[in-house]
């Protein structure tokens, strides 16, 4: 009953989104409630989630962040012998953040939990990701997928300051998409080469940029994604192969590139989507990434949770731009 009355409860808290809603569909709602309850049972005991190495991992850990937070479940409150996950990426910092994506992805995890990405560890993330900016290629990384997570964490950390993202960075991006309207994760623009997940979140970093969501760009990835999705309305990796085989990865990116865009993916123009990514969750709550790999699958879980809650990427701990952050020494507090 407790989880029926959590998904009620989502969904009313939901439905107050400026996004048109096909339904007042339960399923979703269930959905999210039920992975959530079994995302907090992987928590380890230093505070991290594990990676494929099945050790603590920082990339893994700071998709949980988002995925809490998009729940609306304040992070320092999920705990495993008294450390957060951010205690345990405060513990990353030094290694995980001294690549270009790291730092990006602990800015974001930073931001989501309302920390000041300046002031994280003792180290201003912000400024690192800022001077691997290429000037010549316009990229703060030449893999477009990592490349997105830095645009996403400037374009966000610098809303109300100089300098902003620079014009040019959009236009590196925009200079890399496909003639199908893809991207490729290498930024490579050969026939073929795109997929619907790097697709999926550069569209989601264009728009946290600035791009506005009727850009010609937006829409063309938005139709190269509709070329991804198969009949039961889930979306595959890639085109190209008959018939189409979606997976919960691929689905929750595109949702989220869809809701990013203003649209409602659980809509007929859709093949209701959302729906679509509930299919992939198993009893344990969990969601499994394929259907022919029916395992639990922790990262299709948490690529799925933040879809689930209808957020987008950048992932923050409210719905209005933060004019303010918690210092690390306030990390124990309310956001």
């Amino acid at each position: 009953m407790l989880r029926y009355l959590i998904a009620l409860f989502l969904t009313v808290s939901l439905a107050l989104l400026p996004v048109p809603r096909a339904s007042a569909n339960l399923a979703p709602a269930v959905a999210l409630a039920d992975a959530v309850e079994w995302l907090r049972g992987q928590q380890r005991a230093d505070g991290g989630f594990a990676g494929l190495s099945g050790e603590s991992d920082p990339s893994t850990t700071a998709d949980a962040v988002y995925a809490l937070v998009a729940a609306g479940i304040p992070v320092e409150s999920v705990t495993a012998e008294g450390k957060s996950p951010l205690d345990f990426l405060l513990t990353q910092v030094e290694s995980y953040g001294s690549t270009v994506g790291g730092a990006a992805k602990l800015a974001l995890a930073a931001m989501a939990a309302g920390v000041d990405p300046r002031q994280f560890g003792g180290v201003d993330l912000i400024a690192r990701i800022q001077a691997a900016y290429d000037e010549q290629t316009g990229l703060y990384d030449p893999q477009l997928f990592t490349n997105a997570y830095a645009l996403m964490a400037v374009a966000i950390a610098t809303f109300d300051r100089e300098p902003h993202v620079p014009p040019a960075a959009i236009e590196a991006v925009l200079s890399r998409q496909t003639p199908d309207g893809s991207w490729a994760w290498d930024g490579s623009t050969d026939p073929g080469a795109g997929d619907s997940n790097t697709t999926a979140i550069i569209i989601q970093a264009l728009i946290a940029a600035g791009l506005p969501r009727d850009h010609q760009a937006i829409v063309a990835g938005l139709d190269y994604l509709r070329s991804t999705q198969a009949v039961d309305g889930s979306f595959a990796y890639q085109p190209g192969t008959e018939p189409l085989v979606g997976d919960a990865n691929s689905t929750a990116l595109a949702v989220q590139a869809i809701l990013a865009a203003g649209d409602d993916p659980n809509s007929s123009n859709w093949h209701y989507a959302l729906d679509a990514l509930t299919r992939f969750q198993n009893p344990s709550g969990a969601l499994r990434w394929r259907d022919d790999a029916p395992d639990d699958n922790l990262l299709a879980t948490l690529q799925a949770i933040p879809a689930l809650a209808w957020r987008v990427l950048p992932v923050l701990y409210s719905d209005v731009p933060p004019l303010g952050w918690a210092q690390p020494d306030e990390l124990a507090g309310d956001p």
